[in-house]
């Protein structure tokens, strides 16, 4: 199931290669990356969701929608095999529940029917922030698990990528619902990005390609805030759901870079 998740998430993008990742054992480090990109996961297929029902790239959106479901389902999976104790069975057992509403809902609703209600969108809207927090939950009780900085970088860097989903999500629901794009939360998002950000930017562990990974972060997280912040009036949906897919490209491969100098220093 491990291997199966890995090609997964080689094929989406997110890893160098399976080269880099062949020799690795599961281990507590990984355990929190994948939970990590749960958080993000959601995030994301809600997102995709939205470009389906704004014909925004609808056929690469919905293989997205169902791609992101299913490495949501096998990562599911490996965290419920992995870990064992009764607290974090129980919280797996919250998010199952959770997950499975959830996706329910999407695959019922992927954008087929010629017209959803505002109250199915808002229905999904408020399981996806269930989930979030759920899997939030998950993520901090291993981050105490794992070496206190090791846990704590993994955990952080990871949730850049689920903030560059939910900011995109943010931006196309609002244009769903022609209503104002959500100002606030843009807002809020963005600036724990930048601080994230510049405080990542302090832990390279003289890795070049760590400090490389960086800087293309933060040119694409330029650029990507500088169409949030366009307020002339017009929607720029397909510029907002590619720029937040090729800026989540950069952080999956940066939290597998800083997953890796844990598990070197584990060794």
């Amino acid at each position: 199931m491990r291997l199966r998740t890995l090609v997964s998430i080689v094929v989406m993008g997110m890893l160098p290669s399976l080269d880099a990742i062949a020799s690795l054992k599961y281990d507590l480090s990984e355990a929190l990356n994948d939970a990590g990109r749960q958080r993000m996961l959601g995030q994301k297929m809600l997102k995709s969701y939205a470009q389906i029902r704004l014909d925004v790239d609808v056929v690469q959106a919905r293989l997205e929608l169902l791609q992101a479901i299913d490495l949501y389902q096998q990562q599911h999976l490996n965290l419920l095999r992995f870990l064992e104790d009764e607290g974090t069975q129980q919280q797996l057992s919250r998010i199952d529940a959770l997950w499975s509403r959830y996706r329910q809902q999407l695959v019922a609703t992927d954008g087929q029917q010629a017209v959803v209600k505002a109250s199915v969108i808002q229905e999904l809207s408020s399981v996806s922030e269930e989930l979030l927090l759920a899997n939030e939950q998950l993520v901090k009780t291993l981050e105490r698990n794992n070496d206190a900085k090791a846990g704590w970088l993994i955990n952080i860097s990871g949730r850049q990528r689920m903030l560059s989903q939910r900011l995109a999500k943010t931006y196309l629901l609002s244009s769903l619902a022609k209503q104002p794009q959500s100002s606030e939360e843009l807002l809020k998002v963005q600036k724990e990005f930048s601080k994230t950000l510049h405080l990542l930017k302090t832990y390279n562990f003289g890795n070049l390609h760590i400090t490389d990974s960086l800087a293309k972060i933060e040119a694409e997280w330029l650029w990507f805030q500088s169409v949030l912040e366009q307020d002339d009036g017009t929607r720029y949906n397909l510029i907002v759901a590619e720029a937040s897919k090729q800026l989540l490209l950069q952080l999956e491969q940066l939290t597998f870079m800083y997953q890796l100098e844990v598990q070197k220093k584990v060794k």
